[in-house]
């Protein structure tokens, strides 16, 4: 007979560190700001969030750039530079590289 035990908590609740593979709360490591409380790691962190944690909330005020151009400088590669822009775009939801906030 196998026994089936019903988790008490949904999955997204739990990451895992990236070095230690330590299963931690998520919402205490949101609170620790993406250091692993196991073995002292720090995750990666999208501009965004590296914002959110310097500045006050409601506090930044973006500034717009035009987009940059698909290739100005005709980069050669083994995959076209296009490609690997448009895939970087996707996966960071960003136009460009950078982030810029107003000070008032």
């Amino acid at each position: 007979m196998t026994e089936t035990i019903e988790p008490t908590a949904a999955a997204t609740d739990w990451v895992t560190c990236g070095r230690c593979s330590a299963l931690l709360y998520a919402k205490r490591f949101r609170c620790d700001l993406g250091v692993c409380s196991e073995c002292g790691h720090h995750c990666r962190l999208t501009a965004p969030e590296r914002l959110a944690q310097l500045l006050d909330e409601g506090s930044a005020t973006l500034m717009t750039s035009p987009k940059p151009p698909e290739d100005p400088l005709d980069f050669a590669d083994l995959r076209p530079y296009a490609d690997r822009l448009r895939e970087a775009r996707a996966d960071t939801g960003m136009d460009d590289a950078l982030l810029q906030d107003m000070f008032p």
